[in-house]
């Protein structure tokens, strides 16, 4: 069966909170070459993808691309930075101290200093996120493969057609040669054709 390099999938899954969307391009190429972006906080997956799609494709040049949402309240909760407040804070007492001021320290000051707030440490999904990617994964690669089967077909549907063609030309070929050849030794037997008649049959 004939495969097409190229082709195109995507895919989408969502599990719970967890949402993960991959395009997977490729290209005709000798070997097998990944090239993956993925989000900077899951990077750590690059090696698992590597692994899962060099099992279901030997060779090609792969551009794929990870998106991963975490939609959970966990991911978007916030709380003080406890450490910075506090440092914020002892310097614009110092600050007043020293240098004989009277501005009292407010939340705006606090906000506008900026990193008071940060996301809340989240436990680790490392995971859970992996087996959304994992199964997102697989279904692109079925499409992916699906695709490559398809234009493979067509590909090999368009060699049959071009070899029909040629092996058409070939016999109409063989069949002018064969007329010639007998119009010219036809000729050859008037004794007035002026054609060594030893010249015309091999």
């Amino acid at each position: 069966m004939i495969k097409s390099m190229t082709a195109y999938a995507s895919a989408e899954k969502t599990v719970d909170d967890i949402k993960a969307t991959i395009e997977i391009r490729s290209y005709n190429s000798r070997h097998i070459d990944m090239f993956i972006r993925t989000p900077s906080s899951f990077q750590f997956m690059e090696d698992k993808l590597k692994e899962l799609i060099s099992a279901r494709i030997a060779r090609g040049r792969l551009e794929i691309r990870l998106q991963i949402e975490d939609r959970s309240n966990e991911a978007a909760a916030l709380e003080i930075d406890e450490a910075r407040t506090n440092a914020l804070m002892a310097i614009f007492e110092q600050l007043n101290s020293k240098y004989k001021l009277k501005d009292e320290i407010t939340l705006d000051t606090l906000l506008n200093a900026g990193g008071i707030i940060k996301p809340v440490e989240k436990s680790p999904k490392e995971e859970m996120i992996w087996l959304v990617v994992k199964d997102c994964t697989l279904l692109a690669l079925e499409d992916l493969e699906a695709m490559r089967r398809t234009e493979g077909d067509f590909i090999a549907s368009d060699f049959r057609q071009r070899l029909n063609f040629i092996s058409d030309c070939l016999v109409q070929i063989k069949k002018r040669i064969r007329l010639s050849v007998g119009a010219i030794s036809a000729a050859a037997d008037r004794p007035d054709c002026g054609v060594d008649p030893k010249h015309c049959r091999a």
